[in-house]
C-alpha cells in the first residue's frame, strides 16, 4: 500500500513502497525515481481503487474518465465535487478540490457561433479547415439561412464546439481569418467587376487605415534586409528607427501604372527594384502624406533633366539625406520603383521624359518610350523616372552615421 505524505502549499507529494520511492510534482507533472533518476509523465488520474487515502464524488452522473479529463458528454459541469481524504489535512483537500473543478471546467464542452459577413469561398473553407485542426475543435459551418440548435441564423457563421480554452483560441484565429477576408472582399468591391484587385505588399500588416506608418522591429528579416543595403555603401550607418508606409491610395495608383507598363510591354510582369531617395530640406513626410506622393515639380533641373531620382547605393542618397533631428540623425526614403524597359544614358540636363525607341517601336497610340533612365554618376547606379506614379515610398528610415 501507498503511504501518501503531502507538504502544506507545495504541489509535491513523496510516493514510497518497501521496495522503490518515487518524488512526483503534480505541477509539472512528472513522477522520478530517486534511485534511478527514470522519469516519466504523469498520465492518469488517481482513483480511490489505486489510491486508498483519497477519493473523489461527484453529485451528477458525469465525471472524468480516469484516464483523462475528457470534455463532458451533457457539455455540463457537475453540480458538485467532494474531495474524500485519510490522512490529508482540510487545506490540502480544499486545495485539491478547487484544482479538481477548475480542470472540470476548462474540459467542459463549449459552443460558439462566429457570424461570417461574406460568402463562404474554397480559400476561407480550407483555412477554417486548417484552423480546427490545430486548435483541436469541431467547426460546423451554418450557410444562408442555416439552423443551429433549432435556431434560425438568418446569416453566414460557423460553430465552434471543443473545451472552453480550445474555443477561445479558435474563435480568436478565425476572427483574425475573417478581418483579413472582409478587407480582401473590400478590395474586390472597390476595384469593380472590370478592374483588376489590388493586391497590397505581402510585408503590410492588414486591415490597416488609409494611411500608416508601421514600425518594422528591429530583430525581423525585413528590417535587416534594409539594413544590409544600407551597409554595403554606409558601412557605419546605424538604423534607430525603421518605419514601412501603408498608404493605400498611393500605393494604388503605383499598381494601375506599373500594370499599364505591362500591358503596354505585352508582359506578365515588369522588373521592378527597391531604390533610395534623399528629400534634402523636404520632410519626407510631404512626399508620403500627400495625393501625389513623389513629385518631380518640385525637383531642380538635375543631370538628367526634371526627374525623380533614385540611388541603388544608400551613400549617394546620404548626401541628399533630410536632418531629423540634430545633424547627427537623418532620414532617407525607400522607394518601390517600377524600371521597365530602362536605357541607359549619358547626362542630358534637356531631358523631359524618356527617349523614344528604335523605329518601329509604335503603336496605334504612337513612338513608344522607354520607361526609365538610368545613368552613373558618383560610382553609383541612379535611376529617373518622368512619371510620379512609377514610384512609391516603401520606408522612411531614420539613421545616423558618422560619414
Amino acid at each position: 500500500m501507498l503511504e501518501t505524505a503531502c507538504r502544506d502549499g507545495t504541489s509535491r507529494v513523496k510516493l514510497s513502497t518497501a521496495k522503490q520511492s518515487y518524488r512526483v510534482s503534480l505541477g509539472k507533472k512528472l513522477q522520478v525515481n530517486t534511485a534511478t533518476g527514470t522519469e516519466r509523465e504523469i498520465r492518469r488520474i488517481v482513483s480511490a481503487e489505486t489510491m486508498p487515502g483519497i477519493a473523489t464524488v461527484a453529485a451528477s452522473s458525469a465525471s472524468a474518465t480516469r484516464d483523462s479529463f475528457s470534455p463532458l458528454q451533457d457539455g455540463h459541469l457537475p453540480t458538485e465535487v467532494k474531495v474524500v481524504a485519510q490522512g490529508l489535512s482540510t487545506r490540502d483537500v480544499q486545495l485539491f478540490q478547487s484544482k479538481l473543478v477548475k480542470i472540470l471546467a476548462d474540459a467542459m464542452v463549449k459552443k460558439r457561433k462566429v457570424p461570417v459577413p461574406i460568402k463562404f469561398s474554397q480559400a476561407l473553407l480550407s483555412k477554417l479547415d486548417s484552423i480546427s485542426t490545430s486548435c483541436l475543435v469541431e467547426i460546423v459551418v451554418i450557410a444562408n439561412d442555416g439552423v443551429v440548435d433549432g435556431t434560425s441564423t438568418g446569416e453566414n457563421c460557423v460553430q465552434v464546439s471543443g473545451s472552453k480554452k480550445r474555443v477561445g483560441e479558435a474563435v480568436s484565429e478565425i476572427s483574425t481569418l475573417l478581418l483579413l477576408e472582409v478587407e480582401t472582399f473590400q478590395r474586390t468591391k472597390l476595384a469593380g467587376p472590370t478592374q483588376q484587385v489590388v493586391a497590397y505588399p505581402k510585408e503590410w500588416r492588414l486591415p490597416c487605415a488609409d494611411l500608416e506608418l508601421v514600425d518594422v522591429t528591429s530583430t525581423s528579416a525585413e528590417f535587416l534586409r534594409v539594413q544590409q543595403r544600407m551597409l554595403e555603401s554606409l558601412p557605419r550607418a546605424r538604423i534607430a528607427h525603421l518605419q514601412r508606409i501603408q498608404n493605400k491610395f498611393l500605393w494604388r495608383k503605383y499598381e494601375t501604372t506599373k500594370r499599364e507598363i505591362a500591358e503596354k510591354l505585352h508582359r506578365p510582369q515588369v522588373e521592378e527594384k527597391l531604390l533610395f531617395h534623399g528629400t534634402r530640406d523636404t520632410d519626407p513626410e510631404k512626399v508620403y502624406r500627400n495625393e501625389e506622393g513623389f513629385d518631380m515639380r518640385f525637383s531642380a533641373t538635375g543631370m538628367w533633366g526634371r526627374a525623380n531620382y533614385f540611388a541603388h547605393d544608400a551613400l549617394y542618397s546620404h548626401r541628399y539625406a533630410h536632418a531629423s533631428s540634430g545633424a547627427s540623425m537623418k532620414q532617407m526614403l525607400m522607394a518601390m520603383v517600377t524600371i521597365g524597359d530602362a536605357t541607359s544614358l549619358a547626362s542630358d540636363a534637356t531631358l523631359r521624359m524618356p527617349p523614344v525607341k528604335k523605329a518601329g517601336a509604335s503603336s496605334l497610340l504612337g513612338d513608344i518610350r522607354y520607361d526609365t533612365v538610368t545613368g552613373v554618376t558618383q560610382n553609383c547606379q541612379v535611376y529617373m523616372t518622368y512619371n510620379n506614379r512609377q514610384a512609391y515610398p516603401f520606408y522612411l528610415i531614420t539613421y545616423y552615421s558618422a560619414v
